[in-house]
């Protein structure tokens, strides 16, 4: 690993980053998931019952949701936000891990020596962590805008058909599959969380930054 010292721990923390970052979207996918799931129940009761909640509740609030569905839809947009947050901090991560690789590159090239350059924790170069960050960003970015586009409409769904398509596009990462999300653990699951103040690392548990979709498949 072409890196010194200073460069193999902006690695670490670059990497950590990109794993505290993906167990933080997963959160705000979870918190959003329960206010879908309460918004498609009561919208679907008040279906059945062939009401339009606006109609019976009188106007809209300032956010335009009716009183039935206020409190589960400003959880929603608020776990959509935090989506688009989080995707700001991968984003930062893959910044770095590229502007890394590079660097590393270069590096190699001038055939630079690594004597004296701190001992890596992980197997995987700079390279090789910005190559899979580059290829997992955009996946979380199509999911997110599908999730932020699920908050936006969630609430003026009026089918069934309607509600059940909304709900499975949160619940489901269509874009997240098994095997990207095997290569996401290979990226932030071995790399050591506490790189600072020289305790001993703790590793990344790959469940923290595994998909609840992909958990949930596990035996």
């Amino acid at each position: 690993m072409s890196l010194s010292s200073d460069a193999l721990y902006r690695l670490q923390r670059a990497r950590s980053s990109w794993a505290s970052a993906a167990a933080g979207w997963a959160e705000q996918r979870a918190v959003g998931s329960s206010a879908v799931s309460r918004v498609c129940s009561t919208r679907g009761a008040a279906l059945e019952r062939a009401e339009r909640p606006w109609e019976t509740e009188g106007a809209p609030d300032d956010d335009g949701y009716p009183t039935s569905l206020a409190e589960p839809c400003r959880r929603l947009a608020a776990a959509a936000d935090g989506l688009h947050e989080q995707l700001k901090r991968l984003q930062a991560a893959t910044d770095t891990l590229t502007a890394l690789g590079r660097l590393e590159e270069a590096r190699a090239g001038r055939g630079d020596s690594t004597a004296g350059a701190a001992p890596a924790v992980t197997t995987w170069d700079a390279s090789r962590c910005a190559a899979a960050a580059s290829r997992l960003l955009p996946l979380y970015t199509k999911e997110t805008e599908v999730k932020r586009t699920v908050a936006s409409w969630l609430a003026h769904a009026d089918s069934a058909a309607a509600l059940t398509a909304l709900r499975a596009a949160w619940m489901h990462d269509a874009y997240l599959t098994e095997e990207t999300l095997a290569l996401q653990q290979c990226l932030g699951g071995e790399v050591a969380l506490d790189v600072g103040g020289g305790g001993t690392p703790q590793r990344a548990s790959p469940a923290a930054t595994a998909s609840p979709a992909l958990r949930q498949r596990r035996p």
